[in-house]
C-alpha cells in the first residue's frame, strides 16, 4: 500500500483553491475500546453513558463493535463525550452510522441520532445561578402568584438564561408522584439600564403549539421519568383563566421547565419574574416540590440551543442527524451535522449519540462517529495532535479507497474536496503538508 500511495502522489493533481484543511477531534468514535464499569457493563473508553448505553458486538459498521442505546424503561439512553473548545467561524462536520434492527425497531414517538451540544469554553468559570423557588405547597389555590428574582450581572458575563422551573425531588421507585399540575404565565425580564422593557419574546405563550418545543424561542427541558413530565403550552384551561391573553404553560410530572437566553451587560441589574398558579381540584401539594424563577449566567456567549434530535430553535436540528420509524431497518443509515460557529461565539463541543423519547422496545446501534474541524489546521490531522506526521499517513493508507468508493471510518479528515471519496488529489494535498512530529 505504501508504494501505491507514492504513485498516487506523483499522479495526483494539485488541489484547487476551495480545498479545506481538516482535523479529527473525536477519539474512539468506532467504540472499539471499552472498559467494564462497576456494574459489569462495557462502556466505550472516553465516553460517558446515560440510561445504560454500552459497547456491543451485535452489529458493527467499522471494526468489531458499536455503541448500543437500548430503550426499555428509560426515556433517554446514549453516550456523550466532550472534545475541544472552538471559536467563531469554525466549521464542524459530524458523521456517523445508525442502525435499528427489525426485531426491535424505532416506533413513534422515539427518535435516535447524534447531537451537537455547546458547553462553556474550557477554562471559563461561571458564577453560580440565582433563583427564587418561592412557589410551594403553601401557595394559595386558584389565584396567580408573582415570583421574582433580581441580581447584578457579574463581570465577564454576556448573556443569561431566564428559567421557569418546577422542581420535584425524585421519589423512591415505589412512591408515586402526587403533585398536581402547575401553571405559569406572563414571564418578564428587564435590566436596570432599560427598565420596563421586556427582553423576553412570547412572554405570555400565545404563539406556538402544544407540542414538544412548541413555544419558540422558549426551550423546554424535563426529567425522563415519570413518563409525561414536561412543560407544554395550554390554552383556555378549565379553572385557569390566563393572567394575560388566552394561553399559559402547564407543568406536569417531575422536574420540568423552559428557558430563554437574553443578552446582558456586567454591572446591570437583571430581574426575572413570572406568575404561578395551582388549582384546588389538583393542587401542587408535594411538600418536597418547589417552583419559581431562576437566572443562569453565560460567559463568552456560546450558541444556543443545541443541535438536537427534534426540531427546536436551531434551524438544522432534527434534519440529517436522526433516524426515525420511517428509516430502513437492518441497515446502517448515515447521519450527519454540518455546522459553522457564529461570529463572536465560542464553545466546548460535546458529541452525543442518543435514543430518545422512550420508553419502548427499541434498540439503536451507532458506529463510525467522526467530528472534523475544517479550518483550524493546514493539512490532515487524524489524532488532533496539531501535526501531520506518520500517524496521519498510516491512517490514510488504511482508509484509502480510491475514486467513487464510500468513505471508511476516519476517511472524512482526508476528503478535502468534499466529494465523499478519497482520491489521488486528496493524497497529494495531505502529503504536501507533512510537518513531522510535534516538538516535545
Amino acid at each position: 500500500m505504501k508504494h501505491t500511495l507514492l504513485v498516487l502522489a506523483v499522479l495526483g493533481s494539485i488541489m484547487p483553491g476551495f480545498a479545506l484543511a481538516r482535523q479529527q477531534v473525536l477519539p474512539n468514535g468506532s467504540y472499539e475500546f471499552a472498559t467494564l464499569d462497576g456494574e459489569g457493563r462495557l462502556i466505550p473508553d472516553g465516553w460517558n453513558s446515560f440510561g445504560g448505553a454500552v459497547q456491543s458486538a451485535d452489529f458493527a459498521w467499522d471494526g468489531g463493535f458499536s455503541a448500543l442505546a437500548s430503550v426499555r424503561t428509560d426515556a433517554y439512553v446514549g453516550l456523550y463525550r466532550d472534545t475541544v473548545t472552538v471559536g467563531a467561524n469554525t466549521r464542524i462536520l459530524m458523521k456517523a452510522r445508525a442502525y435499528h434492527p427489525a426485531a426491535f425497531p424505532i416506533a413513534e414517538p422515539i427518535k435516535a441520532g447524534m447531537k451537537l451540544e455547546f458547553r462553556p469554553p474550557e477554562g471559563l468559570e461561571l458564577p453560580p445561578p440565582v433563583e427564587n423557588l418561592a412557589f410551594d405547597v403553601n401557595a394559595p389555590f386558584d389565584q396567580w402568584v408573582l415570583v421574582s428574582v433580581s441580581s447584578v450581572v457579574p463581570a465577564g458575563v454576556s448573556s443569561a438564561k431566564a428559567v421557569l422551573i418546577s422542581f420535584e425531588f425524585p421519589d423512591p421507585p415505589d412512591v408515586p408522584l402526587t403533585n398536581g399540575q402547575l401553571f405559569v404565565d406572563s414571564a418578564f425580564a428587564s435590566v436596570s439600564s432599560n427598565p420596563g422593557v421586556n427582553l423576553l419574546s412570547n412572554e405570555s405563550f400565545e404563539s406556538g403549539t402544544s407540542g414538544q418545543n412548541g413555544m419558540p424561542p422558549w426551550i423546554e427541558f424535563a426529567d425522563s421519568l415519570p413518563v409525561g413530565t414536561g412543560a407544554r403550552k395550554a390554552c383556555l384551561v378549565s379553572g385557569v383563566p390566563a393572567q394575560d391573553g388566552n394561553c399559559v404553560v402547564r407543568f406536569t410530572g417531575g422536574t420540568a421547565g423552559l428557558f430563554q437566553e437574553i443578552p446582558v451587560t456586567p454591572g446591570d441589574t437583571l430581574t426575572v419574574s413570572a406568575y404561578f398558579r395551582t388549582r384546588a381540584s389538583s393542587p401542587y401539594n408535594d411538600p418536597r416540590a418547589l417552583a419559581g424563577v431562576k437566572i443562569e449566567w453565560s460567559g463568552g456567549s456560546w450558541p444556543t440551543p443545541n443541535i438536537d434530535v427534534v426540531p427546536n430553535a436551531n434551524p438544522i436540528s432534527g434534519t440529517t442527524n436522526i433516524i426515525t420509524a420511517a428509516s430502513p431497518t437492518d441497515t446502517w443509515v448515515p447521519i450527519s451535522i454540518d455546522y459553522t460557529m457564529p461570529a463572536n461565539k465560542s464553545a466546548l463541543l460535546r458529541a452525543t449519540v442518543i435514543n430518545a423519547f422512550g420508553p419502548g422496545n427499541t434498540d439503536v446501534y451507532f458506529d463510525g462517529f467522526e467530528m472534523v474541524l475544517t479550518n483550524v489546521f493546514n493539512g490532515s490531522d487524524v489524532n488532533a495532535d496539531n501535526a501531520e506526521d506518520l500517524i496521519d499517513i498510516a491512517t490514510l493508507q488504511r482508509v484509502y479507497t480510491g475514486p467513487g468508493a464510500e468513505l471508511k471510518y476516519l476517511g472524512l479528515v482526508y476528503d478535502h474536496d468534499e466529494n465523499g471519496a478519497l482520491e489521488p488529489s486528496d493524497v497529494t494535498y495531505t502529503l504536501q503538508r507533512m510537518t513531522g512530529p510535534v516538538s516535545p
